[in-house]
C-alpha cells in the first residue's frame, strides 16, 4: 500500500532549501531479552515503567518489568498462564493487569513477588477495556473500571498492591436505540474503550465507547473520585436518562478506542480522539459544563491506500500534541496525521518482514507523554523531533493567522513575513483597510505596488500603511523617511482641509488634527523635519495650516519662525506667552515693535517679568516707533519709570527716551522728572537733547529749567519772557536772575540779565511805575541802565527823582575814586623809598657757617643765602627743591640745568680771565646777557624764597619728617 503524506522518513526541505530532520525518529530503548530466541508478544509503558511479556520456543511466558533510563537490568518472572490476550497498567506504572485467550485475568504490581489472579473479582468477565483514575497519584489506594464484551462496567478498587473488592455499576446495553430495524430488543452490547475524566474539582466523566457509538456518563460525586463515590454517576442513569452521541459512522470496528490528550499540567483533556469506523472522530472538550463537554467534532478521514484506493485500519495508534500516529502492517509503516488539516504529514516504513522483526503495535506513557513502538524483538521510543515545525504553515492556510504567528516564532523573519502579508490580503478581501495597511507595513511586499492598491481604495488606509512602514524603518534610512513623511504629510493635511461640512460638525477633523499633531510630535521625525525645514512650512503654509507650521516649528526649537507665524496670524497674545516661555532676548528685541503697537499692556507686563533677562536700551526702538496713540505711549512710559525706580537703569538712551514720551504725551512729569536730577553731578539725560526735544514741543517750564542746569542764563531769561502771562514771565525771569547771582556768575553777566529784564519792564509793559519799582528792588542796575529803553519822546517826570538819586550816586563814586588815587600813589612812593634802602643792604656770612641741608661749610662751592638766615649750598637746594616741586616745575629746572651746564662748558674750551658774580664764574667772551637771563630764571625757580620758611615747607606739612623708605634705618641707628 502506498499513502499520500507531506513528508517521509528521509527528512523536508526546510525554508532555506536545506535538509532538515524528520518529523518523528526512532531510539531503541536499553533492553535485552534474557533468551534471544524468544520474542516479545506485548508491552506497555506508564510512568517510565516498561512491562514486556515474552514468549520462548518452548512455550514458556515470561514478564519483564525495567524502569526506563535505570541501567540496572530488568526484572522477569515466569508466567504459567494461557496465551496472553490483552494488558493493561495504570498511570503510575504501579499495576499492571493482563488477561488470556480464556478470558483468565492475572494482576501483578510492584509489591508483589508473583503474580496473582483476579478471577475473585472479575469472575467470567471477559474484559475488553480498562479506565484508570488520572487524577489521583496515590499509590496505596485508586479506583478504576473495567468493561467487557458484554457491556458490562465494573468498578474495582485496588490498595496497597492488592485488589480488595469489585462491583459491577452498570450494563451498557443497546436499548437506546429506539425503532432502528437492527434492533432486537436490550442486547448487551461490548464496551470497547473506556475513559475516565475530571471536568471539575467534584464532577466527573466516563465515557464509553463500543463498535459505533460513544456514550457519556457525568455527575457530581461529593467525595470525589477517590471512593465509590464514582458508582452515584451510574445510579443516576436509567435508559431514558442517557446522554447518547448520534451514530457518527454506519461501519463499526472491532477496534474502537477513546484517546485523550492532555496539555501540560492539566487535568482535564484538551482534546478527545474516537478511533471508530473508517475515521477519527476529534471532539473539542469544554471543562465548563458537563452538559457540553464535547461542544465540537469534526472527522478526520483514515489515510487512503493510494495504489488501492480505498481506507486501510491502522493496526495502532498515538496521539502527540499535535499528531496522530498510525501504525499499519502492510505495508509496514508509521503515519503522522495532523487534525488541523486532515493530513499526512509525515510517513516512514518499517523495518521488513525480511529483517525477522515485526511490528506488534504503539503505546503511549501517558504520565511522561512519550509514544513507543513494540516489535517482537526490541522497543523504540518514537521521539518527536520539532513536531510544530509545520504548524504554523497549517495554521495560516486555515487562515488562523493568530496562532500561526505563535507558532512561526519572531526569530524567524520569512515566516512573520508570509504570515503578515497573507493576513493583510485576507483583510483587504474583507474590506479591512485599516488592518490590512498596517499588516502590509510589516511585510517585504513591494511598496509601490502596495501604495497604488491603496490609493485606488482608501486613502487613509493608505495613511496608515505609510505611517507603519515609516516606524519599521531604521534611522539610517533618511531618503526613504523622508519620502515617507513627506507623503504622510500631504494625506493629513488632505483630510484636514479637504472635509466636508459633515466631518467638521461630527468632530472628524478635529480627532484627525489631533492624530496629525501627535505624529509631528514623533522623536524620530525630528531630524527629518529639520534637514526639510523649508519644504515642511512651504507645504503646510500651502493649506493655510498656521497652527501646524507653529507646532513644527516648536518642535524644531525654531522660535523665530514660531513667533512670525503668531504675529502673522496675530495671536499676539500666544506670541507673548511665547516669548516668555524661550526667554530670548534677541527675540524680544525682533518682535517687541509689533506687539507693543498691537497689546501694550501685555507688551510691557512681560518686558518686567523678563527683566534680568533684557537690556532696556535694545528695547528703545520698539518704543520710539510708536503712534501718536495715548495708550501705547502710556504702557511705554510705565516700563521706563520701572527701568528708573526699580532696576536703576543710568543709560543716556533710556532717560532721554523717556524725557521725549514726556514731553510729547504727559509734559506736566518732565519738570518733575529734570527736577529729579538737578542733585546729579552730571544729569543722566543728555541735556542738549533734552532741551531740543523742550523747544520743539513747546514746553517753556522745562526748557527754562534746561536752560538754567546749563547756565545758559540769557536764554533762561530770554525763554522767561516769551511767557504769555507778563507777570509770570516778570517773576520767571528774576528767579532766573536771582539764580545766576546764587551760582556766583560775573556781576557783568548778572547785570546783562538784570538789563534783559529791565527792558522787558520797560519797553513789553511799558509801565513807568513798574519800571520805578523795579529799579527800587534791583542793585545790579541804575536809571542810566535803562534810560535807552525808553522812547524818545517820553516825559521824565516819573523818574527825575532816580536820575537825581543816580547822579548823587556817580558823585559820590567819583570821590571814592579819588581818595582812592591819593592813597595809592602814597603807597607808591613808600615802595620805592624801600627798594633804595634795600639795594644799599649787605649780609655777612661767617667762615665756619654751615649749608643748612648737607652740614658742610657753606663757602666751599657756590651757595644760596636768604634774609631768614638759612643759607644752602647751590647744588643741595636744587636737589632739594627738585624733589618737593611739582613735575613740570622739575622738568623746566632741569632743562635750565642743562643749557648753563652746556654754556660754561663752552667757556672752558676758550680760557680767559674770569671773575666771580654771585655764585657763577662768568666768561665775558661770552653772550652775558643770554647766560645772565638763564641764571636769573633758574635762580627765581628755585631761590625765590628760602626752603624752610617759604611756602614749599607749609605745601608739605602733611608729610612726615622721616621718609617711609628710610624709617627703618633712622630708627634703627637711635638704638
Amino acid at each position: 500500500m502506498a499513502y499520500r503524506g507531506l513528508s517521509s522518513g528521509g527528512g523536508d526541505l526546510d525554508e532555506s532549501g536545506m535538509i532538515e530532520a524528520p518529523l518523528f525518529s526512532m531510539r531503541k530503548i536499553d533492553f535485552d531479552l534474557l533468551d534471544p530466541t524468544s520474542v516479545i508478544t506485548h508491552a506497555q509503558i506508564a510512568n517510565s515503567v516498561l512491562y514486556v511479556f515474552t514468549l520462548g520456543i518452548t512455550n514458556d511466558r515470561k514478564l519483564y518489568r525495567k524502569i526506563i533510563g535505570d541501567s540496572s537490568s530488568a526484572d522477569f518472572f515466569d508466567l504459567k498462564v494461557e496465551a496472553i490476550s490483552k494488558i493493561f497498567v495504570n498511570p503510575l506504572g504501579n499495576l499492571i493487569l493482563f488477561t488470556t485467550e480464556m478470558n483468565q485475568t492475572y494482576y501483578f504490581s510492584k509489591v508483589m513477588k508473583k503474580y496473582k489472579t483476579a478471577q475473585k473479582f472479575l469472575k467470567d468477565i471477559q474484559v475488553q477495556c480498562m479506565a484508570f483514575n488520572r487524577v489521583t497519584q496515590n499509590e496505596s489506594c485508586q479506583h478504576f473500571l473495567v468493561g467487557s464484551m458484554k457491556g458490562e462496567i465494573i468498578s474495582v478498587e485496588y490498595a496497597n498492591g492488592e485488589l480488595i473488592s469489585s462491583k459491577q455499576i452498570y450494563q451498557l446495553t443497546n436499548s437506546f436505540r429506539g425503532s432502528d430495524a437492527n434492533v432486537r430488543g436490550a442486547d448487551p452490547i461490548p464496551v470497547m474503550s473506556m475513559e475516565l475524566i475530571l471536568v471539575a474539582s467534584d464532577e466527573i466523566c466516563v465515557f464509553c465507547a463500543s463498535k459505533d457509538r460513544i456514550l457519556m456518563f457525568s455527575g457530581q460525586s461529593t467525595a470525589g473520585v477517590l471512593d465509590l463515590g464514582i458508582q452515584s454517576v451510574f445510579k443516576v442513569y436509567s435508559d431514558n436518562m442517557r446522554k447518547v452521541l448520534p451514530l457518527l459512522f454506519s461501519v463499526s470496528s472491532n477496534n474502537s478506542q477513546i484517546h485523550p490528550l492532555y496539555s501540560s499540567q492539566s487535568l482535564t483533556p484538551s482534546k478527545l480522539y474516537w478511533f471508530a469506523g473508517p475515521g477519527i472522530i476529534e471532539f473539542n472538550v469544554e471543562s465548563q459544563s458537563s452538559d457540553q463537554i464535547l461542544k465540537k467534532h469534526s472527522i478526520i478521514q483514515y489515510p487512503k491506500d493510494i495504489q488501492a484506493d480505498v481506507i486501510a485500519l491502522p493496526k495502532g495508534c498515538a496521539v502527540t500534541k499535535f499528531h496522530i500516529v498510525l501504525l499499519y502492517d502492510e505495508p509496514r509503516s508509521i503515519h503522522a496525521v495532523c487534525p488541523l488539516n486532515k493530513k499526512v504529514m509525515f510517513s516512514e516504513g518499517l523495518p521488513s518482514a525480511a529483517s525477522h522483526s515485526f511490528s506488534l503495535g504503539i503505546c503511549k506513557d501517558s504520565i511522561r507523554d512519550e509514544q513507543y513502538l513494540i516489535f517482537d524483538k526490541f522497543i523504540t521510543k518514537y521521539i518527536a523531533l520539532q513536531e510544530d515545525r509545520f504548524i504554523w504553515k497549517i495554521y495560516l492556510e486555515l487562515e488562523n493567522f493568530d496562532w500561526a504567528l505563535k507558532f512561526a516564532g519572531t526569530d524567524n523573519p520569512n515566516r512573520l513575513n508570509e504570515i503578515y502579508l497573507r493576513k493583510a490580503e485576507y483583510y483587504f478581501r474583507n474590506g479591512q483597510f485599516d488592518d490590512s495597511a498596517d499588516l502590509y507595513a510589516r511585510t517585504k511586499a513591494s511598496f509601490e505596488e502596495i501604495a497604488l492598491k491603496f490609493i485606488e481604495i482608501d486613502k487613509m488606509s493608505l495613511k496608515n500603511y505609510l505611517c507603519t512602514k515609516l516606524s519599521n524603518l531604521k534611522s539610517g534610512e533618511k531618503a526613504q523617511i523622508t519620502m515617507l513623511v513627506m507623503w504622510i504629510i500631504q494625506l493629513y493635511l488632505s483630510q484636514i482641509h479637504l472635509a466636508d461640512e459633515k466631518d467638521i460638525i461630527s468632530g472628524t477633523v478635529d480627532a484627525c488634527r489631533e492624530e496629525f499633531h501627535k505624529f509631528l510630535r514623533e522623536v524620530k521625525l525630528k531630524e527629518c523635519l529639520r534637514n526639510n525645514m523649508r519644504v515642511v512650512y512651504d507645504l503646510l503654509g500651502s493649506h493655510g495650516d498656521r497652527e501646524s507650521l507653529t507646532l513644527v516649528a516648536e518642535i524644531l526649537n525654531d522660535y523665530p519662525s514660531v513667533l512670525q507665524n503668531l504675529v502673522e496670524n496675530e495671536e499676539y497674545n500666544e506670541a507673548l506667552d511665547r516669548l516668555a516661555q524661550y526667554k530670548k532676548a534677541n527675540l524680544f528685541y525682533k518682535y517687541s515693535s509689533v506687539l507693543m503697537q498691537q497689546n501694550p499692556v501685555k507688551t510691557v507686563d512681560v518686558w518686567k517679568r523678563m527683566a534680568t533677562l533684557l537690556q532696556p536700551k535694545n528695547l528703545i526702538p520698539a518704543i520710539v516707533q510708536l503712534d501718536t496713540s495715548f495708550k501705547v505711549a502710556r504702557q511705554a512710559i510705565s516700563y521706563l519709570e520701572f527701568c528708573l525706580s526699580d532696576l536703576r537703569n543710568t543709560d543716556t538712551a533710556i532717560h532721554n527716551c523717556l524725557l521725549t514720551l514726556y514731553a510729547m504725551h504727559e509734559p506736566k512729569k518732565l519738570l518733575a522728572y529734570l527736577e529729579t536730577q538737578k542733585d546729579n553731578a552730571y544729569p543722566y539725560y543728555d541735556s542738549e537733547y533734552a532741551l531740543r526735544i523742550c523747544l520743539k514741543h513747546g514746553n517753556e517750564e522745562a526748557t527754562i529749567f534746561l536752560y538754567k542746569t546749563m547756565k545758559l542764563y540769557e536764554e533762561a531769561v530770554d525763554q522767561a519772557l516769551r511767557i504769555e502771562n507778563k507777570e509770570e514771565a516778570l517773576i520767571a525771569a528774576q528767579e532766573i536772575a536771582s539764580y545766576a547771582q546764587e551760582q556766583n556768575e560775573e556781576a557783568q553777566s548778572i547785570k546783562k540779565l538784570w538789563l534783559k529784564i529791565g527792558r522787558y519792564v520797560v519797553q513789553d509793559k511799558k509801565d513807568v511805575k513798574s519800571a520805578m519799582e523795579f529799579l527800587r528792588n534791583n542793585e545790579h542796575i541804575k536809571i542810566e541802565d535803562i534810560l535807552p529803553f525808553f522812547p524818545d519822546f517820553f516825559t521824565i517826570d516819573d523818574f527825575k527823582d532816580a536820575i537825581l538819586t543816580s547822579l548823587r550816586d556817580y558823585n559820590d563814586s567819583i570821590e571814592a575814586l579819588k581818595r582812592q588815587m591819593e592813597n595809592a600813589t602814597e603807597s607808591a612812593e613808600k615802595i620805592r623809598c624801600s627798594i633804595k634802602e634795600n639795594r644799599s643792604q649787605c649780609m655777612v656770612i661767617k667762615a665756619d657757617e654751615k649749608c643748612a641741608i648737607c652740614g658742610y661749610q657753606l663757602l666751599l662751592r657756590a651757595f644760596y643765602s636768604f634774609p631768614c638766615k638759612h643759607a644752602f649750598h647751590s647744588d643741595c637746594l636744587l636737589q632739594k627743591v627738585k624733589i618737593e616741586v611739582t613735575s613740570l616745575e622739575r622738568q623746566n629746572i632741569e632743562k635750565l640745568e642743562r643749557q648753563i651746564k652746556n654754556d660754561v662748558d663752552l667757556q672752558k674750551k676758550k680760557p680767559t680771565d674770569s671773575k666771580v658774580t654771585g655764585s657763577y664764574a662768568v666768561d665775558p667772551l661770552l653772550n652775558g646777557a643770554e647766560l645772565e637771563a638763564k641764571r636769573e630764571e633758574l635762580d627765581s625757580l628755585v631761590a625765590s624764597e628760602c626752603l624752610f620758611c617759604g611756602e614749599i615747607m607749609i605745601q608739605n606739612i602733611h608729610k612726615p619728617f622721616i621718609p617711609p623708605e628710610r624709617l627703618e634705618e633712622e630708627l634703627a641707628s637711635w638704638l
